[in-house]
């Protein structure tokens, strides 16, 4: 309930001070890399895992704010990864503007991992594959 009553407060308090300087943001959506699907499963049991997986992105699920999950590469494991955009509320159209000029710009979207052998290449898009 205390949550509930202090979420205005802090959205309005993060949008002036945050999206009065700046039309979007851009972050990471993980802070670490994709946890493997043990590790996955064994985070159920574990609410502080959980949290620290979600780090990035929680406070914007709190505050209700339009954001955009983009892929963007593979890291060092050739395992995908992706940033973040995030708007002030109601900039649901901002959000998807951005993350289709990026896409127009990039192929990672297109792009599928070969293997999750470091040693190969990154990945292959489809129009690679083709």
């Amino acid at each position: 309930i205390e949550a509930c009553t202090r979420r205005r407060a802090i959205l309005d308090g993060f949008c002036r001070n945050v999206f009065g300087k700046v039309d979007f943001l851009h972050l990471p959506v993980l802070g670490r890399p994709v946890p493997s699907i043990a590790e996955a499963e064994s985070m159920e049991d574990d609410p502080q895992a959980l949290m620290k997986l979600a780090h990035h992105t929680r406070i914007f699920n709190y505050l209700g704010l339009p954001s955009l999950s983009v892929p963007c590469g593979f890291d060092h494991q050739h395992i995908p990864v992706a940033h973040q955009l995030v708007g002030c509320p109601f900039a649901e159209g901002l959000i998807f503007r951005l993350g289709d000029a990026y896409q127009c710009s990039t192929s990672w979207h297109e792009t599928h991992p070969r293997n999750a052998d470091p040693s190969k290449d990154q990945g292959q898009s489809k129009s690679q594959a083709e």
